[in-house]
């Protein structure tokens, strides 16, 4: 693109030597801020894409674990698999606080009482 520019400049502005070499160096510049700047946008935008990806795959794989201590710990039953399918509404860090408790889950009850307490 830069010698399409300078190729434009040279045959319509009748710029002296002197002239086009200053706005090569110019244009050049210029051109490599740009760059530079559309560079770093590009790797925030790809640092937060994978971020992203990250956090949504810890919080789909402490949704899986929950979901196999629960069955294992209370049973397959009806209300637990309802109460399962709300995990996806559920914070990261609510889900990990949840792993550290649902041992101590006895019953259902225990279960839907954690979750409201957490809601509120």
């Amino acid at each position: 693109m830069q010698i399409k520019y300078a190729d434009f400049i040279d045959a319509y502005a009748a710029l002296s030597e002197e002239e086009m070499q200053q706005y090569q160096k110019s244009y050049v510049a210029t051109d490599e801020v740009i760059m530079g700047l559309a560079q770093i946008l590009r790797q925030e935008g790809l640092d937060q894409g994978i971020e992203q990806g990250l956090k949504q795959g810890r919080q789909q794989e402490c949704i899986n674990l929950i979901s196999r201590l629960l069955r294992r710990k209370l049973g397959i039953h009806p209300e637990v698999e309802i109460i399962l399918e709300t995990l996806t509404n559920l914070s990261l860090e609510t889900l990990e606080s949840m792993t550290d408790v649902l041992l101590d889950f006895n019953e259902v009850a225990d279960l839907k009482e954690w979750i409201s307490q957490q809601q509120n």
